[in-house]
Order: structure tokens, then sequence, then C-alpha cells
């Protein structure tokens, strides 16, 4: 059984590009809310991957914690998981106004030659993220192939903290293992139960 702890509702970066879903315009205006934006050594710009369609490395994504302060040039901290089937209890809380906030992290490839990363701790991001573990678990997936996944609208989400919006997904299809990705995640040494599948 396809299993992801998501956490219940209420350290360490990675090499990029990074890909990130803005749920409200840029302040410059040139970035559009309800978009992806992807963030590489040339800057940050549009990215339209799932509006036609990526192949999303869902062996080798991670759940955790993240720390940030939102200050630029600041990488933010994350505290991983040791899987995703389950979801670890918030670290420590510090001093300031800034808090651990849930995240994720996923390899993906768009193109037959591009690959980056979706991570991100960003409310809206992550309602995404639970609306697209929820389409995933469904299919049940059969540990070997990747599914290919489009942004097929968004939706408004109200909560004490205000307003934001998150992306829906829907699957397109099954596929092998792009050669862009790599090898698939080895499976943990430890003994798991029937539905733990690392993923």
């Amino acid at each position: 059984m396809f299993n992801v702890d998501i956490g219940s509702q209420g350290s360490g970066g990675s090499e990029g590009p990074f890909i990130a879903w803005t749920a409200r315009e840029s302040m410059d205006g040139d970035i559009p809310g309800r978009s992806f934006v992807i963030r590489d050594a040339d800057g940050r710009k549009l990215f339209d991957g799932f509006n036609k369609g990526v192949v999303l490395d869902i062996y080798n994504m991670k759940t955790g914690w993240c720390y940030s302060t939102g200050q630029k040039g600041t990488a933010p901290e994350w505290k991983w998981n040791a899987t995703t089937a389950h979801f670890e209890e918030m670290p420590p809380a510090r001093s300031g106004e800034y808090r651990w906030t849930k995240g994720f992290h996923i390899p993906l490839a768009y193109g037959k030659e591009n690959k980056a990363i979706w991570e991100q701790a960003q409310a809206g991001a992550y309602q995404g993220f639970c609306q697209l573990v929820a389409i995933l678990v469904a299919a049940n997936p059969d540990g070997v192939r990747l599914p290919v996944i489009k942004m097929k609208s968004s939706i408004k989400i109200e909560s004490a903290r205000g307003t934001t919006h998150a992306p829906e997904f829907e699957i397109l299809k099954w596929v092998d293992r792009p050669e862009i990705l790599g090898t698939a995640k080895p499976a943990p040494k430890k003994a798991m139960a029937d539905d733990e599948v690392p993923f």
C-alpha cells in the first residue's frame, strides 16, 4: 500500500534548480499569482512545466519541517523525516516570530534533459502537495513507474492566517523512470510494516 504521512492539518539544502508555487503576484509584478517559478543561477522566471506535465520522482521524495526567516540570501533550515510514511514531531520552538512549518522535497523531470527540485514549505504549496498525495495514494503506484503530473486548476483556501491559493493536480499517465532522474532511492534496511512503502 502506498503510504505518506503528511502530518496533521492545522537541516540541509540540496542542489537546484528549484521550483516554487507562488500563490500571490510578486511585488514587482513580474510573476503572476497562482503560478510556478523556477530559480537557478540566472535568477527566477516563470515555469510552465506543470501546465504541460512533469515526471515526479515520488520514490526519492522527502517530507519534513522547515525553519526560515524569509531573509534574502539566507537558506532555510530543514529537518527531514526518516521516512515519508511517518511525520515526526515539530522540532523545538525558537525565540522570535518565526516557526517551523511542514514542507516537502520532490525531484522532477521536465523535458528529456532537464530536472529540478520542488522544495517548499509555503501554506498553499503544502495544501497542493496534500492533494497530490491523495491522488497518488488512490492510484496505488506499482513501485516502479513514475507519474506524469499536470496542474489542472487552483483553489482558494481560507484560514485563520488569511487567504491563499493551492494548485490542484491530475495524473496524466505513468512512465518508466527518465535517465535524467537517476536511480530510485534504496529501500531502508529496517523492517517495515506491510502498509508502509518507501517512496
